[in-house]
């Protein structure tokens, strides 16, 4: 990939997310920066967005368990 990856037009940004289970080596994001001078490489901040994400879904997932539970129990006072 890293060979071929020259021949993108310089216009057109290249995102690669990868983790720590991935077969992409970490270091192939440094090595893509020094083709493309122009590439951000912040692993720090994306997988701190990832975390935030994930936080807000688990606290979502509370607050329907319990809109649901509440809407359960209003129809069994009927």
């Amino acid at each position: 990939m890293l060979d071929r990856i020259g021949q993108i037009r310089p216009d057109i940004p290249i995102s690669i997310i990868y983790g720590s289970r991935s077969s992409i080596d970490s270091d192939s994001g440094y090595t893509l920066q020094k083709t493309r001078p122009d590439v951000d490489i912040i692993p720090d901040d994306f997988n701190q967005n990832v975390f935030h994400i994930l936080a807000r879904m688990e606290g979502g997932k509370d607050e329907r368990r319990e809109r649901r539970r509440e809407r359960e129990e209003g129809r069994g006072e009927g």
